[in-house]
């Protein structure tokens, strides 16, 4: 039994059912299970729109490698550009990699071999990855657990769960590189409380020092106030896993970046066409472009554009895309979601259709990759859909293909 709410993709009953992620996500699925979808399929509806539209753009969440393929291939047929609408936080570790040629390892990596987990960042780690300890917990030893960042006391008693050794530092993300730069290089060296401004105590890294493995657990969409500021958050990723291939000179030092379950569609599309996503489809080829292509710059160039179309495809349990929802305040156009929820009353009907869609590794099978980009998991079905009308994505954007 896997589950397929967060990109962990935690298996075993006992981790599961404890998961406040998917106890919330499983009320979703009672809450869509009882409501229905009543309103006829108006397919036929979609192909018009469709084929009358002179701009296109697919988005949403598409977190199966299935789902993703089927994405690529209805946005080559039709002409359309394709963007996730979480692409900016992926997109920015993209970069960030290529540009500095850091990598992250695996989960099994860091629990079994780490004498020492620094983990970087804010309290969202846990909202996002609710069953982080008990995947990097190590039945016969724990390491040392270090929190850099701004977390509190739910951090720390949270990571208590595998570790008595815990230690937690309140610390300006924007010096975090440096100040580890500074230890990492001066490690051989007489260690000075001066050298790690906002960090701790040189008592502390004196002990991280004689350590053999140390291994950075982040996320890039919990990192303070970088969460949600693209252009900052790029710097100190590029930052970090710049410094990280210079450490690497010195001695063992992973990075684990956990993505969420967004990161799926990149990877397919990494594989597929060579890009990470940002990309448009012309009658004979295939254009790359981070800026133009983006979801946010499409809905500011066809916001008052009536023959604009938006086609979100979203296979999760979560009941609403707000922040697709937000860029979309005043969109003109006509708009097709194929998703969980269909809520009618704040939707302008003459220019919106739903298409009931399942919920990859729930409502049916489906290839999902692990938090750590590693690990592809065959999650197999759980339960038998009860709407007769619901389909996977796959399946949706099959149909409107004709």
């Amino acid at each position: 039994m896997i589950c397929p709410f967060c990109s962990l993709l935690c298996d075993g009953t006992q981790t599961i059912t404890d998961c406040a992620l998917r106890n919330r996500f499983l009320e979703n699925v009672r809450i869509r299970d009882e409501l229905g979808d009543t309103n006829p399929i108006q397919t036929g509806k979609a192909t018009s729109w469709i084929n009358e539209s002179k701009s296109i753009l697919i988005t949403g969440r598409i977190v199966s490698v299935e789902s993703s393929r089927a994405a690529l291939s209805f946005a080559k047929c039709i002409g359309g550009v394709i963007d996730c609408s979480d692409s900016e936080v992926t997109m920015d570790v993209a970069s960030a990699m290529s540009k500095t040629g850091g990598c992250s390892v695996s989960i099994a990596e860091v629990r079994d071999l780490s004498d020492v987990i620094i983990v970087l960042g804010d309290d969202g780690l846990l909202d996002r990855f609710p069953k982080l300890a008990s995947s990097l917990a190590k039945r016969d030893r724990a390491p040392r657990i270090v929190l850099l960042g701004k977390q509190t006391s739910k951090s720390f008693e949270f990571w208590q769960q595998i570790s008595a050794k815990v230690s937690a530092f309140d610390c300006d993300m924007e010096r975090i590189p440096e100040a580890l730069n500074s230890f990492f290089l001066l490690q051989n060296q007489s260690v000075s409380e001066d050298s790690f401004p906002d960090v701790g105590s040189s008592a502390l890294f004196q002990e991280l020092g004689e350590a053999n493995y140390i291994s950075l657990v982040w996320a890039p969409n919990s990192l303070g106030s970088y969460s949600t500021e693209s252009k900052g958050r790029a710097a100190w990723i590029e930052r970090l896993l710049e410094h990280q291939v210079e450490w690497n000179e010195l001695r063992r030092v992973g990075s684990l970046a956990l993505s969420g379950q967004d990161a799926v569609f990149q990877q397919v599309c990494l594989w597929t066409t060579g890009y990470p996503g940002r990309i448009s489809f012309g009658k004979d080829s295939v254009e790359f472009d981070p800026a133009a292509n983006s979801v946010r710059r499409w809905i500011a160039e066809n916001r008052n554009a009536p023959d604009a179309l938006l086609i979100e495809v979203d296979e999760t349990a979560h009941q609403e895309n707000d922040w697709l929802e937000s860029q979309l305040v005043g969109f003109q156009g006509k708009r097709i979601r194929a998703s969980l929820f269909h809520r009618p009353e704040t939707k302008n009907e003459l220019a919106f259709l739903h298409l009931p869609t399942q919920i990859a590794g729930f409502d049916r099978p489906a290839d999902m990759l692990r938090a750590d980009q590693t690990v592809l998991a065959r999650v197999p079905e759980e339960r038998s859909l009860s709407s007769t009308t619901a389909r996977s994505l796959t399946q949706w954007l099959e149909a409107l293909s004709q």
